[in-house]
């Protein structure tokens, strides 16, 4: 059960006694079984995973507006199964799996519309790891076919949760690739990046009434581009940082029309580390957004407009942990 209370409003006249916003009573069962194998021959491993899922999910949500809330019942079987092989060689592998994934919808995307079905997954990968006594480094290709994807929609429920909804045929594809490069004593370098392609076949929206095919579009909030890359440099207890993270710009809904823009980000790191006997104590200290940037990494649409959620210019935080051994 869950109830949530409203005291105040903004630009409402003042409420003279909490007003209760909404009340839940929901119950959600989630089952599973799963097995495992593992076969061996010379360098090669054979490996299979299966798992089966029953979901039963019961709610009645009462909210306080024309049209919200309602109750459902769902129930979900789902059968997973994943196969693969590894080549190992001298400290790496190579690897090919599949899988068949089902993923089941949210109580939030229920309750915004009662018939949203669950998703299905084919997920194809290819990748290599390869480790050395300065450096470790991965690859990883994949593709990844949907039905009934849900994605995000680009619409807010009344609390600002995203909806989501299905996309039909869609499928996302790319390269993700990274690296740990220890190129000296107490110098580190870490770095990761991904690539790739998110697409909705055939999506339609309406349209006065009447349902258009926009045909290939992207899908909402999933840039092409992200990376991350830090260096750090330890000194005796201490330990400093620099680390970037850049990500391109994506698309606020599935019409490809509004956006939010690529943004980059600097961020410093610092730590001590003093350990005792029976205790460890961990200070750390972190300088975010060090350029000050404005930026956003979340939105919506409505009405046309976009609507963005800023985030945090130059900021720090200090924290403290302590370890009993």
């Amino acid at each position: 059960k869950h109830f949530g209370n409203m005291s105040s409003a903004f630009g409402l006249p003042q409420i003279p006694f909490e007003h209760e916003y909404y009340r839940n009573h929901s119950v959600k069962n989630d089952l599973s079984f799963f097995g495992k194998f593992i076969y061996s021959l010379n360098k090669f491993e054979l490996f299979g995973d299966l798992q089966f899922r029953h979901i039963y999910h019961n709610a009645r949500v009462l909210e306080y507006f024309k049209g919200e809330g309602g109750d459902f019942s769902r129930a979900f079987n789902f059968l997973n199964p994943k196969t693969g092989i590894n080549f190992n060689f001298n400290h790496g592998k190579i690897y090919f799996s599949y899988a068949l994934a089902h993923r089941e919808p949210s109580r939030k995307d229920i309750i915004s519309k009662n018939d949203i079905q669950h998703e299905t997954l084919h997920d194809f990968e290819l990748g290599l790891e390869k480790s050395g006594k300065f450096f470790s480094v991965f690859a990883n290709l994949y593709y990844m076919h949907y039905n009934n994807q849900l994605v995000f929609s680009g619409k807010i429920d009344n609390t600002g949760a995203f909806i989501r909804e299905n996309s039909g045929k869609s499928f996302r594809r790319g390269v993700e690739f990274g690296f740990n490069l220890k190129p000296i004593k107490n110098i580190q370098i870490l770095a990761n990046a991904t690539w790739s392609e998110n697409k909705n076949l055939n999506f339609h929206v309406k349209n006065g009434g009447q349902l258009e095919n926009l045909g290939t579009t992207d899908i909402a909030l999933s840039p092409k581009f992200i990376s991350n890359i830090g260096v750090s440099y330890q000194l005796k207890n201490f330990n400093f940082g620099i680390q970037n993270q850049f990500v391109s710009g994506q698309y606020l809904d599935n019409t490809q029309t509004l956006a939010i823009p690529d943004y980059n980000l600097l961020d410093f790191l610092a730590g001590y580390k003093l350990s005792l006997k029976h205790h460890e104590l961990n200070l750390y200290f972190n300088l975010n957004n060090l350029l000050n940037r404005m930026y956003m990494t979340k939105g919506h649409v409505y009405d046309g407009a976009a609507y963005y959620f800023p985030q945090a210019g130059r900021n720090f935080m200090l924290g403290m942990t302590w370890v009993v051994k």
